[in-house]
């Protein structure tokens, strides 16, 4: 790496850690007010509320005193929110209006998306981590099943290119009639986990019993063709004499003459 490539990768950090500071700022100051009233209000002239730790206090916080020291971190914890938000409105008005508001903006959108984002999302991955949950039983499942009918079997013939479709496609059926049943049927809560249960299960026998089907067909067929005879010799050729010469007669792999 020469000197160029050196000076724009440090450019590159430095930008990425210059967004990363002020979006943390941002997200903290957010956090810090509910609106732009407070984060612009004047300053109160009584000095604010905080409350603070005794020291003493502190040391002699032992195991018999557990809910005394949670308590007390806690109220630590407060402290210093209380103290970086009177930090912030003891700056001048310029610099919060010019400064801080942005920031405030800033962090207040990204936390309101950030939670629209998590609810819309929410059910949609709890959807898919139960899709993969079950694909994950299904495929398992499977796989223990031929394993004990076909133990020589090794990995890669179990899970091939007909197979892996196949148990893909039915997982995500079964998984999509579920939620579309819980939906669409009222009383189909109370039965959904024997109802699941059950096009589980005819899902996995229906699976193996195919794959056994095609497997021992074709060591049904490689078992033939260990035991089939040996093929028969090409055609012969077989010379007579006679008075008038001798003849010429070809007989094919089965012993019958050919003109």
């Amino acid at each position: 790496m020469d000197l160029k490539d050196t000076i724009r990768h440090g450019k590159r950090l430095l930008l990425a850690g210059g967004v990363a500071a002020i979006t943390a700022l941002a997200v903290t100051i957010g956090g810090l007010f509910q609106s732009p009233e407070e984060l612009l209000q004047q300053e109160s002239q009584d000095p604010p509320l905080v409350e603070t730790l005794d020291a003493g206090t502190d040391a002699g916080c032992d195991e018999a005193q557990d809910t005394d020291c949670d308590e007390d971190e806690a109220r630590r914890r407060g402290g210093v929110r209380a103290q970086v938000r009177a930090r912030i409105l003891a700056l001048p008005m310029a610099v919060r209006l010019l400064v801080v508001l942005p920031l405030w903006l800033l962090g207040s959108g990204l936390s309101i998306f950030a939670s629209a984002l998590w609810t819309a999302a929410s059910p949609l991955l709890g959807g898919l981590l139960n899709s993969l949950l079950l694909l994950a039983a299904l495929f398992g499942a499977f796989l223990l099943a031929v394993k004990a009918i076909f133990p020589d079997l090794p990995l890669k013939k179990i899970l091939n290119r007909r197979t892996i479709p196949w148990l893909l496609l039915g997982g995500l059926a079964l998984s999509v009639a579920d939620r579309l049943l819980l939906s669409q049927v009222e009383g189909y809560g109370p039965v959904r986990n024997l109802a699941f249960a059950g096009g589980f299960l005819l899902l996995l026998a229906s699976a193996v019993l195919s794959f056994a089907r095609r497997e021992q067909k074709r060591r049904c067929a490689e078992a033939r063709e260990e035991t089939a005879p040996e093929a028969p010799a090409e055609d012969e050729l077989v010379v007579f004499d006679a008075p008038g010469g001798p003849i010429a007669i070809r007989r094919d792999c089965k012993g019958k003459p050919k003109a």
